[in-house]
């Protein structure tokens, strides 16, 4: 059973972090998103109280991990941009998560070369991540991602 990480940006300075996500809710009910980040083990870092480390991010950056790397064995996030290595020109496109039928990770295309195309774990050579739509706005070739609130589930847009 592997662990669900999740990553997201940093408020206090826009850096990355990585663990696990949890929402603490406010005096005012609103729900404040953070992640108790962990060590290359996949433990919880804690501060010298004892205290687990619990660092606020910016809701519209989290993302989860698939479970899927890429044949650099980097891990594939919601929102990485990924190039598939298939046969004839690679296609370029954005993890999401979606309902293909079963509950899957799909690559939406954003070059128009191909169809969407779903997480393969066993082909992680067919991958390679070129970057994320928050740090890589010019790879989106003019296309937005966006968070759908009622399903609560973030998509592609043109």
């Amino acid at each position: 059973m592997r662990e669900i990480l999740f990553r997201g940006k940093r408020k206090d300075n826009g850096e990355w972090v990585y663990g696990f996500y949890i929402e603490n809710e406010l005096f005012d009910g609103r729900l404040e998103p953070s992640i108790i980040p962990v060590d290359e083990k996949g433990a919880a870092l804690f501060d010298d109280d004892g205290y687990d480390i619990e660092i606020k991010v910016n809701p519209e950056t989290v993302g989860q991990d698939t479970g899927v790397t890429d044949g650099k064995e980097t891990g594939i996030f919601e929102g990485d941009i990924v190039k598939i290595h298939l046969s004839g020109k690679p296609a370029i496109g954005v993890v999401e998560f979606g309902i293909t039928g079963i509950a899957a990770y799909i690559v939406k295309n954003i070059d128009k070369v191909s169809s969407n195309y779903v997480l393969e774990f066993d082909k992680p050579n067919l991958y390679e991540v070129i970057g994320n739509v928050f740090d890589n706005p010019e790879l989106m070739e003019g296309k937005k991602w966006i968070t759908i609130q009622s399903a609560g589930r973030r998509q592609l847009i043109s």
